[in-house]
């Protein structure tokens, strides 16, 4: 046993006494929260000049009306959109190479052809670079919808001014209903809390079991393994790898924890209302533990076997792609667990060793499934991960001093009947 918590306490050291351990532990919130929500940021910035749109066979009062609509400004006070129409004679002839010079030439960004009877069917077509500018479609879209039912109702003989004053509209007041009891919550804040744990769960498991076939082919090829396994047995060198590398895991979110409670505290004091959507009680945070360990030994089995038959980085970096992708998919499916907690398809995923710490822990965030349920998905997962170990040992034995060649599958089969 001490020789055990040897290689664990040289393991733990040698990763968190480094520069990078340092660097990851303060920009790996960051870049969690960075890869959450720096993506819708930069899809609702637009650019800081007009748009110039072109309108085409648009009748002088819808004009009007949409010009009206598309009032939106700029930070510098300046229109976001700029209307003006191209004549049918000027867009007739050669309508295409006209409106792929004007737009090449930057004279408009977007050119809107009308079709003739509008208010009967509403056909538009846009022409741009980019038609990839969804928020700028839907704006312009939702513009000329409204125009067009606005004409409908005025010419069925309905006051306009009555329907917008009888028109409702609705904000959510979202309770979330437990076994506890009923409590107001922040749908948007509950749903970005899940998705941060989850997160947290998703790169701890790919992060630190890499760590585990790094560190074994990194001793392979330095020669250090020899070394070391002249004092420990093959067993011992690699339960203190999984170990060691473990307990860098939970120190390291035991950080991020303690600056997350203080960061809640701060989030709650400011913004009472937006924290109603937090869900972060002990008992989540028990839950994060549980899953993140039992994830973490259950995929470091296999990337220690990733590690004791590879040679070279090169060879575990392919060997190691299967028990990535298997981690990704996890993640996949966690919006799946969102979206429908307590359906059988998620159920029975929830069980399942791969997509367990994953699955489950997303819809304990979400849906509060029977303790029968968890229990049973962790009793699962820990006869799995002794499964697991016991076949990882038996590989591990025999090629961790396996230097050239990588093995193929069936030598690794009869390596496990030995």
């Amino acid at each position: 046993m001490n020789k055990i918590f040897a290689i664990i306490k040289r393991e733990f050291l040698t990763r968190v006494m480094t520069k990078g351990f340092v660097i990851g532990t303060i920009l790996g919130p960051v870049f969690i929260i960075g890869i959450m929500f720096l993506p819708s940021y930069f899809l609702l910035q637009d650019s800081p000049k007009s748009k110039m749109i072109g309108t085409v066979n648009l009748s002088t009062e819808m004009f009007n009306t949409m010009q009206s609509g598309l009032k939106d400004t700029l930070s510098d006070g300046k229109p976001r959109f700029k209307l003006a129409p191209i004549t049918d004679e000027f867009a007739s002839e050669n309508r295409d190479e006209r409106f792929s010079q004007l737009i090449n030439e930057n004279v408009f960004d977007v050119i809107l052809v009308f079709k003739d009877n509008m208010i009967d069917s509403p056909k538009v077509k846009y022409y741009a670079k980019n038609i990839n500018n969804f928020v700028l479609i839907k704006r312009i879209e939702s513009s000329i919808e409204k125009i067009v039912n606005n004409i409908r109702f005025i010419n069925a003989g309905f006051d306009l001014d009555q329907i917008n004053k009888l028109k409702a509209h609705i904000k959510l007041k979202t309770i979330k209903v437990t076994k506890e009891g009923m409590e107001e919550k922040n749908a948007g804040v509950e749903y970005a809390s899940t998705l941060i744990m989850v997160m947290m769960i998703y790169f701890g498991l790919i992060f630190y079991g890499q760590y585990i076939w790094k560190g074994i082919v990194e001793d392979k090829v330095s020669r250090i393994v020899e070394v070391l396994l002249s004092s420990v047995n093959s067993f011992q060198f690699m339960i203190g790898k999984l170990f060691g590398n473990g307990l860098i895991g939970l120190f390291q979110f035991g950080i991020w924890g303690l600056l997350g409670s203080i960061s809640s505290f701060y989030f709650v004091t400011m913004f009472p209302e937006m924290a109603k959507g937090l869900s972060l009680t002990p008992g989540v945070f028990g839950y994060f533990i549980i899953f993140f360990v039992l994830g973490y030994f259950f995929y470091s089995t296999f990337y220690a076997i990733v590690g004791a038959v590879s040679a070279t980085s090169d060879d575990a970096q392919q060997l190691q792609m299967p028990f990535t992708m298997a981690i990704i998919g996890s993640f996949i499916l966690a919006f799946m667990a969102i979206n429908s907690p307590d359906s059988q398809m998620t159920m029975v995923l929830s069980h399942i060793p791969f997509f367990t710490p994953i699955v489950m822990f997303t819809r304990i965030l979400t849906s509060q499934p029977p303790l029968w349920e968890i229990g049973l998905a962790i009793i699962i997962n820990i006869f799995s991960i002794l499964l697991m170990i016991a076949i990882a040992a038996k590989i591990f034995r025999i090629g961790i001093l396996m230097y050239g060649k990588r093995p193929n599958i069936p030598e690794i089969f009869k390596w496990l009947r030995r």
